[in-house]
């Protein structure tokens, strides 16, 4: 097992919950792995010769800001006939979350307080998933293996909900990718009130799943197009 760095315990105001075009609630992975890599260039522009891989997130508090209609009354009477107004929507979250980040690379400049007080001077006014971080109240910790990391996590006090990977969910299934997100998500109400998920296909509840959006997909070969900008490059 590789040393983690652990970023603990950041507060983020603002952060976007719209990860992609059919989910809002909680930001995309992508805005996390983002983060990890801007703290690795900042590292290494300050000369600590560091390389990080995977991160993993945990989730201590999340609050979902509420939104706005696309035409509030407030602006009807000064749209009449021009269409709806001008505005677009957007989804904020305020959040508090943790980060296990894997380093592959310069495990020894890591316990230096040198880079960790630049790990530490990136956070203080930085941004994580286009939110604001607000609070950033206990120093990044390095742990060296399994107890370790437990260890650490006890004594920086880090508790919540680890976000892991459920995309066997979507394999299994034979129907439409976005139709079995559906259904995983559908909840039953029953004649006492009570809320719950539908059982999957093996009579059990896969759990609570929340979607999120984990990056992108090729959908189709890179191609020379008639009007792309550089004229010798894709």
């Amino acid at each position: 097992m590789s040393a983690k760095l652990i970023i603990p315990n950041l507060r983020v105001d603002q952060a976007n919950a719209a990860g992609g075009c059919i989910e809002i609630g909680f930001p995309a992975v992508t805005g996390f792995t983002g983060f990890v890599h801007a703290v690795q260039r900042r590292l290494r522009d300050q000369g600590h010769d560091v390389a990080f891989g995977g991160v993993a997130i945990i989730v201590a508090d999340h609050e979902l800001l509420a939104g706005h209609p696309k035409l509030p009354p407030s602006r009807a009477d000064h749209n009449k006939g021009k269409g709806g107004a001008s505005i677009l929507d957007s989804a904020h979250c305020h959040m508090q979350v943790s980060l296990i980040v894997e380093i592959q690379k310069g495990e020894m400049v890591m316990r230096d307080a040198a880079a960790k007080a630049v790990v530490q001077d990136f956070l203080i006014g930085g941004r994580l998933c286009g939110g604001a971080i607000v609070s950033a109240p206990s120093e990044p910790a390095i742990a060296d293996d399994d107890s370790d990391l437990a260890e650490t996590l006890r004594r920086l006090k880090i508790s919540g909900v680890v976000l892991l990977d459920r995309h066997d969910v979507l394999v299994a299934a034979a129907t439409d990718p976005l139709d079995t997100i559906l259904d995983a998500m559908e909840m039953h109400q029953d004649k006492a009130g009570g809320w719950h998920r539908r059982p999957g296909s093996d009579g059990g509840s896969p759990g609570w799943l929340v979607p999120v959006t984990v990056g992108y997909e090729l959908i189709e070969e890179p191609k020379c197009r008639p009007t792309h900008r550089v004229p010798d490059g894709l």
